[in-house]
């Protein structure tokens, strides 16, 4: 016994404008029993039905016009919307890395040297502001990298070859 897939009536399925002002009609007048000619239970099957409708006005065929099908393919839809804005992220990521270890060689500096001076200093910038910076405005982005390369010049103790104090012993004084 397979299960027969009923197309929606010819009148629900014109424009999602339609769908809207039905729900709407729907949604506004609750305590109606007489709504359609539906009981309570009916009508709230009905408004989300006509509510899932702006989802699948755009695909054709049956999976337009049957409900059970066409509501399989907008869970589809959706499952990849959120696998696309995942995937989205990490290539804007990439993207981003890649521009600003290429600014910061072309500087004489590197990306990890630059963030970690950034957040000892107290400037935070992110990522998609710093590349934005390394393209559109390089002198902004110069004086970024000559503080990154300031910083890690005066490392005083914590190098080994650094600079050491009046009156401070260390290992490599004995």
């Amino acid at each position: 016994m397979s299960r027969t897939h009923e197309p929606l009536s010819s009148s629900t399925t014109g424009n999602a404008d339609g769908v809207k002002e039905a729900v709407n009609d729907m949604a506004a007048s609750p305590g109606k029993a007489t709504l359609l000619g539906l009981s309570d239970h009916l009508k709230e099957a009905a408004v989300s039905i006509l509510a899932h409708m702006s989802r699948f006005l755009h695909f054709f065929g049956r999976k337009q016009n049957c409900y059970s099908i066409a509501i399989k393919y907008v869970h589809r839809a959706l499952r990849y919307g959120v696998r696309a804005r995942k995937i989205k992220k990490y290539e804007n990521r990439k993207l981003w890395d890649t521009r600003l270890t290429a600014g910061c060689l072309e500087l004489g500096t590197n990306y990890t040297n630059m963030k970690s001076v950034m957040d000892d200093v107290g400037i935070a910038i992110d990522r998609k502001t710093l590349q934005n910076m390394a393209i559109w405005e390089p002198r902004s982005f110069r004086a970024l990298a000559s503080l990154t390369k300031a910083k890690e010049e005066e490392k005083g103790l914590n190098c080994l070859g650094g600079p050491s104090s009046v009156g401070v012993v260390t290992r490599g004084m004995l």
